[in-house]
């Protein structure tokens, strides 16, 4: 990554007696700090700042990250460090927010109303432009990007540039205060009296305080989503002496804050890596490997002493030099370089029309007031180039029409074919009948009923909302066609859309899908032990047949009175009659609790349900979900149906995008710029793959196909959004989604008729086994063949699938000719490559791999139990491949790595139980964690060789808990554990009974009691070098980290969610004894 000179990453701390900020210049190992120091710890001695210097560099010696004449510090209560502040990041007012000349009006500077009557005398009298605090944008003709630094920030949109925008106009206001016009001098005059002694007279009376109380923790307290709204309320005062807050949106607080936003300068971080935008710094930083430094444990926010001071000053240093490393991973510095050729490419995305709401107008002066920058996002992105001045019309209500009549326009004039507009629903119908079944008794056709009329329920109805809508189609407002919000969930209450497979004879398959209005899935059910559990079912009830029959008239009266109390069966089996009877009374008393049957009634079992209505998560509603115990892992030779870029191209077919508005083509055809963005894909992604291109031209082609891919992708989501965009068409993308399923449906019926088993639908493709991938192939583009979608089949050579969201393909790679791993999905599989900033990761990335090679290298896995002895082979060989080189070495550590956190938020709180052996007696030691914790499963027995040769005592247990609260009183109020998780509450200011809960200790989710943690919140990029992990040279592989450990977690991981149970090992029966059941039985 390549920096200019004054690019620079930046953070804000704000503690009750503290303030500072932080900048990191990478280009030319540079470190900043403007600081408030409320209680003179020495911030502004220059002895201090040399020390804090010298201790920044040795923190930092690792990449030399820092050079110690580089270091500088800036007090903002002085004018100079008020000044340079305010220069560093500019100001603005609403009128300048575009046009820096739109200076306030001369009436409101003579009148000395406004705050930035300072401003001009103040660079005047410095030799600046009188324009010196405007901020520079990158449309603008005088910038230069190694004059105007770009400011990488994380979270800073919301946040640091809320506060600094704040802290800006209270410097203002505080300057204008000094210099105000006296009687006797003016501003001018003011300031040169001043600047005799350089000011040295001055100290502004901004505090940290203020900062802390004022503006810091109202935006946690009452913005907390929404931060810069805090900018819009100026405080006033009314007639009778009372001030109140006010809202105004032009203020120049946020006129600054939307000034900077406009320079495309300040770039948050955290936006770039949109699936993980929410994700604390920490978090991602110890994903990294980087140092994970917090200055304090507990709420307390003011700094007690200089040691304390200067730990807080490498806190957020080391914000600012690890965000640097966290920008450069491919998860943010990726987005970052296409988001800039997106924003070169299309100058809609920055400049506003010309007046026909089509071209853009590229001038300095007419720059869009919502702009995108490099941190937008992909939905912005599309939007904007798509339909970037005016809203898309939708239809009028959901239509199965299929393709759309441009599309078929266009097919004829590609290809000659001519092509008739189906309805897809109706269609799929005949399909069904045809090919199935048309035997409305049969239970095949009342599934496939079931699926038919929820979404014969959806066609014809609007679900959109939108004002364009609402403009197009003013009459729908009143239409009862227009459905409440909660139509489809209610719908999917109503309707069972899994639907299974059929086979030829009508006998279900293994297999089934489940429609929805959001995408298909599928997967395979444990079918032997579902027909297994009805096996018993009927038994179970030919038994009590058999006991009617026994009776004259087949009454409980008669069995209970007239039979003895056992009986035998034709079987031979001699039973208990009483226990084939529900709540039997041989005499009744009247006072029974169903006086319709006295006696009591007979206990017929009802056949086992495969789905069943759950309730959804934080709500009143409910779904059919597959009951967990008929869950299946399928394994074994797959094809895999690949849908090419599936959504995209039903849009594309359903002219979605098209926009009237722009007119005509050169073909006559309406122009749709989604269509041609996904044309472009698909021509750079295949010269991207041609080996006879150069490798320049490729290399080309491989970012146009990721520009195109990142918009065309993020289109549907943008237009079946609930709030409005230009791209808003809901009805459109629900009824692209529906086409899509009842496809992807009709292709895995085909395949089952002849003979294939699909074990995982997906909205993007579905997989089949059982059935050679010649006849696979022959029925997939027989099927296809009138859907106008391009289906790219491959051949796995294994592949494992848990459901459509879990599952492992192996195939032979193209490159080198040997079996490797295609894609590894879910949340035990998805880190098999190591941590990364990308999925957020509960566990350590060692299980995903080890879980990952025993799936695919052990055969038929998910039918036997763990075989450790395999997946140890597996853990050493994968260790052994890391001891090569200290990279490989620093890259098995992330490995190893378990990031947890605590949530300050929910009050749950880490803390770790430390039981020493002190003289022969326990003794215990609760230790605080701060909230982002690296750890590592350890031997004990290290942990206790340490101490030894340090003369500690040794440790019997170490246990990492969690502090939480409940609204459940506990059964002993001063049980240990209780009592622990009260000291650990309090120690973070906490006290659960003053909101009617309780305290209590909680375990870490996964972690034994045996496994022991050791923290260490250093990055390992030294330390886990061939034994020089400590002072006394152990080895952090060999003597440090518990393998065995590690093994037992991937055996967890496994035999939690990867095993079938087995009906000849009795398991239909008894529930297999995992380890950890075993462990927790035997504690």
């Amino acid at each position: 990554m390549e920096y200019f000179k004054l690019d620079n990453f930046w953070d804000i701390e704000s503690f009750e007696n503290l303030y500072t900020v932080a900048y990191y210049y990478p280009a030319t190992k540079s470190l900043e700090l403007d600081f408030i120091d409320d209680d003179n710890f020495g911030l502004a001695n220059p002895m201090i700042q040399y020390t804090i210097a010298k201790q920044l560099v040795e923190f930092f010696n690792i990449h030399n990250e820092l050079e110690l004449p580089n270091i500088r510090f800036f007090n903002l209560k002085t004018v100079a460090g008020a000044i340079n502040y305010i220069k560093r990041y500019g100001v603005a007012t609403n009128e300048t927010l575009i046009n820096r000349y739109h200076l306030p009006s001369q009436e409101a500077l003579i009148e000395n109303r406004h705050l930035y009557r300072i401003l001009r005398p103040l660079g005047q009298f410095a030799g600046w432009d009188e324009h010196w605090f405007y901020p520079v944008k990158d449309t603008d003709p005088d910038y230069d990007p190694t004059k105007h630094g770009r400011f990488f920030g994380y979270n800073s949109t919301n946040y640091d540039e809320t506060v600094t925008s704040a802290v800006i106009h209270e410097l203002l206001s505080h300057l204008k205060s000094i210099f105000a016009i006296s009687g006797e001098k003016s501003i001018e005059e003011m300031i040169a009296y001043h600047a005799q002694n350089n000011f040295a007279d001055i100290e502004l009376g901004i505090t940290a305080s203020y900062i802390r109380s004022a503006i810091n923790d109202p935006l946690f307290e009452k913005h907390k989503d929404r931060m810069p709204d805090f900018l819009q309320y100026e405080e006033e005062t009314n007639a009778y002496g009372k001030t109140f807050m006010r809202r105004n949106y032009q203020s120049d607080r946020n006129a600054t804050k939307r000034a900077w936003r406009l320079t495309n300068r300040f770039i948050d971080v955290s936006r770039l890596n949109e699936k993980m935008s929410k994700i604390a710094l920490k978090r991602v930083m110890s994903y990294l490997g980087l140092t994970i430094k917090e200055a304090d444990t507990s709420n307390n926010v003011t700094v007690q002493s200089l040691e304390d001071l200067i730990d807080r000053i490498i806190y957020n240093a080391s914000d600012v030099v690890n965000l640097r490393y966290v920008f450069e991973h491919k998860a943010y510095s990726v987005p970052f370089d296409l988001h800039g050729k997106l924003l070169e490419r299309y100058p809609q995305t920055i400049y506003d029309h010309n007046g026909d709401e089509i071209t853009p107008k590229i001038a300095p002066d007419n720059i869009r007031m919502n702009r995108l920058t490099y941190d937008s996002t992909s939905a912005k992105f599309v939007e904007f180039i798509v339909s970037p001045y005016k809203a898309l019309t939708d239809n009028e209500t959901v239509s199965f029409l299929y393709p759309s009549k441009s599309a078929i326009k266009r097919i004829k004039r590609l290809t000659g074919k001519t092509v008739q507009q189906v309805d897809v629903l109706e269609e799929t119908h005949k399909w069904f009948c045809r090919h199935v079944t048309n035997d409305p008794t049969t239970e095949a056709y009342q599934s496939w009923m079931q699926v038919y009329n929820f979404y014969a329920s959806i066609r014809g109805k609007n679900f959109n909302t939108g004002k364009q809508y609402q403009e197009d189609y003013p009459h729908m407002a009143t239409d009862p066609r227009t459905v409440p919000s909660d139509y489809i969930t209610r719908l999917m209450e109503k309707y069972n859309t899994n639907i299974f497979y059929y086979h030829r004879d009508l006998t279900k398959s293994s297999c089934y899908a489940t429609m929805s209005i959001g995408g298909i899935h599928g997967a395979e059910i444990h079918q032997r032990r579902y027909q297994y559990d009805c096996d018993i079912v009927e038994l179970h009830n030919h038994k009590v047949r058999q006991i009617q029959e026994m009776t004259k008239n087949g009454t409980v009266q008669e069995a209970l009175n007239d039979l003895p109390p056992r009986v035998t069966l034709a079987s031979g089996q001699e039973v208990k009659v009483r226990d084939f009877i529900k709540n039997p009374k041989k005499t009744p008393t009247g006072n029974e609790k169903n006086p319709e049957h006295p006696y009591g009634e007979w206990k017929f079992k009802e056949k086992p349900q495969l789905f069943s209505l759950k309730k959804r998560q934080n709500s009143d509603l409910k779904k059919w979900e597959l009951a967990d115990k008929y869950k299946y892992v399928s394994a074994g030779m797959a094809n895999h149906e690949d849908f090419a870029s599936y959504y995209p191209l039903l849009l594309s077919m359903l002219s979605a995008f098209e926009n009237v508005a722009r007119g005509l083509d050169k073909n006559g055809e309406y122009i749709d710029i989604y269509y041609e963005l996904f044309q472009t894909r698909l021509k750079e992604k295949d010269r991207a793959g041609d080996t006879s291109l150069p490798d320049d031209v490729r290399e080309l082609a491989n970012t146009i196909q990721l520009l195109m891919k990142l918009l065309i992708n993020a289109a549907s989501g943008v237009a079946d959004g609930n709030f409005d965009t230009n791209l808003r068409v809901n009805n459109k993308v629900i009824a692209m989604r529906i086409i899509g399923q009842l496809f992807s449906f009709r292709i895995g019926q085909a395949e089952t008729l002849a003979g294939a088993k699909v074990p995982s639908t997906n909205t993007d493709g579905l997989y089949t086994t059982n059935i050679s991938p010649e006849l696979n192939n022959k029925v997939l583009f027989e099927t296809v063949a009138d859907m106008h979608v391009d289906i790219a089949p491959e051949v796995l050579t294994n592949f494992i699938s848990k459901d459509s969201n879990n599952r492992l393909e192996i195939h032979i790679s193209k490159k080198t000719g040997q079996e490797e791993i295609a894609a590894a999905n879910g949340g035990s599989l998805t880190a098999w490559k190591g941590p990364a900033p990308v999925n957020n990761l509960a566990h350590p990335a060692i299980v995903d791999r080890i879980l990952a090679e025993y799936l695919w290298k052990k055969d038929d896995a998910p039918n036997q139990h763990f075989d450790r002895e395999f997946a140890r082979k597996l853990y050493i060989d994968f260790v052994n491949d890391h001891l090569e080189s200290d990279e490989k070495r620093f890259e098995l550590t992330r490995f190893y790595q378990w990031i947890l956190a605590s949530s300050p938020s929910t009050q749950r709180y880490l803390y770790q139980k430390e039981t020493q052996i002190v003289n022969g007696e326990e003794k215990t030691i609760l230790i605080p964690m701060q909230h982002y914790n690296r750890g590592f499963l350890v031997k004990l027995d290290y942990l206790n060789t340490m101490r030894d040769l340090k003369n500690q005592p040794r440790i019997k247990k170490l246990e990492t808990l969690i502090a939480a609260k409940d609204k459940s009183k506990p059964k002993v109020l001063d049980a240990p554990e209780v009592l622990d998780a009260v000291r650990i509450h309090k120690l973070n200011g906490y006290f659960a009974h003053k909101d009617n809960h309780y305290s209590k200790t909680v375990k870490v989710n996964g972690l034994d009691p045996n496994m022991t943690i050791l923290i260490d919140n250093e990055t390992q990029i030294n330390k886990c070098k061939e034994n020089q992990y400590n002072e006394y040279n152990a080895d952090f592989i060999n003597h440090v980290i518990d393998h065995e450990a590690y093994l037992n977690l991937v055996q967890d991981t496994f035999e939690a969610s990867w095993y079938n149970v087995q009906e000849h090992l009795g398991e239909f029966e008894r529930k297999p004894k995992t380890r950890l059941a075993l462990l927790q039985a035997q504690a």
